[in-house]
């Protein structure tokens, strides 16, 4: 894949990424579970945290970056497990949703960092081959 199309796929995940940040942080008062305050919270906290950060990523000097999309697909985690973790999968609202979103923001964020057509070096292999 050419350089043209790598920034494309990229792109085009971080513009996804913002769309289901913003799905994240609305979640909580379209399924109702804002009363719950753990969730709503959780929910908040990472929908903003991806709205930003995939919006750096979108700038000029952020499409060199991967570091970005690789906290994203650790918020992504989070979203997937924090329904078990805050004892809240009886909630089956805040449950799905989160499951859900956490899995597509993994998949976002994994899919953006790869196709940094810039992110030569900025893995661990990468910078071991680099200081040799």
């Amino acid at each position: 894949m050419d350089n043209n199309n790598m920034q494309k796929v990229a792109k085009t995940s971080e513009g996804l990424d913002i769309v289901a940040g913003v799905w994240v942080f609305l979640s909580p008062f379209i399924f109702r579970f804002s009363d719950i305050p753990s969730a709503l919270w959780t929910n908040l906290i990472a929908g903003a945290i991806v709205i930003i950060l995939a919006s750096i990523r979108l700038s000029d000097q952020g499409s060199k970056m991967t570091w970005p999309s690789w906290v994203n697909v650790i918020v992504g985690v989070w979203l997937l497990i924090s329904p078990f973790m805050l004892n809240l999968s009886a909630t089956p609202a805040f449950m799905w949703n989160n499951v859900i979103l956490g899995i597509i923001i993994m998949v976002l964020g994994t899919s953006s960092a790869l196709s940094n057509p810039h992110s030569k070096g900025s893995t661990p292999h990468d910078m071991a081959h680099m200081h040799r």
